[in-house]
């Protein structure tokens, strides 16, 4: 008799990815009950590596606190994918959607700056950030968030992902709606040639 079992993959990063995943899905499709229920799931999932890893190391339990904070971050973005009435009314009116990204973004900026500065740390934090930027054609927002990915894999001596990460900042910039890249585009790609 062949019992069929709810598959689950055995590596925990690639469970973590497809979490993300149907969770942004969850998000653009405006599910809301949905979204929770894959976030809810997502931090059970994680807190019981979490608290044996931290038994042994802060070093061992911070890949699991990253992934924390990256759950967090899409929570916040939560407003950006207009999930209630409440944010459609006020979209309608045109109030909405700058206000709070700006908020966002300020705050994820403050947020990306506490933590450990190695791109092994940041590069999935910068890249769910330039995902949900991406679902929402905020072309500033996914430059921005190149930008700091090309600085950080720089810092790691990441030539290759750096240049990749300028250029594709620089498609952003010339995406978004002013035809002059911005200044830190081109400091960026100074520093990368020389």
């Amino acid at each position: 008799m062949l019992i069929l079992c709810e598959p689950r993959p055995t590596p925990f990063i690639f469970w973590f990815q497809v979490s993300l995943g149907g969770m942004l899905l969850a998000l653009n499709k405006g599910d809301k009950d949905e979204f929770l229920k894959l976030l809810g799931k997502a931090r059970q999932d994680i807190m019981g590596p979490l608290s044996a890893a931290s038994m042994e190391s802060y070093q061992r339990a911070y890949p699991f606190l990253t992934k924390l904070h990256m759950l967090r971050e899409l929570e916040q973005s939560m407003p950006l994918f207009h999930l209630s009435e409440k944010v459609k009314t006020e979209k309608e009116k045109g109030t909405v959607r700058e206000d709070t990204s700006e908020d966002i973004q300020k705050d994820w900026s403050i947020r990306l700056k506490m933590t450990q500065p190695s791109f092994r740390t940041r590069e999935p934090i910068l890249n769910l950030r330039r995902a949900v930027f991406e679902l929402h054609a905020m072309h500033e927002g996914m430059a921005s968030s190149w930008l700091h990915i090309a600085k950080t894999a720089r810092a790691a001596n990441q030539f290759q992902t750096a240049e990749t990460a300028i250029m594709r900042a620089r498609l952003e910039s010339f995406s978004s709606v002013s035809s002059l890249p911005p200044p830190s585009l081109l400091v960026g790609l100074q520093k990368l040639l020389y």
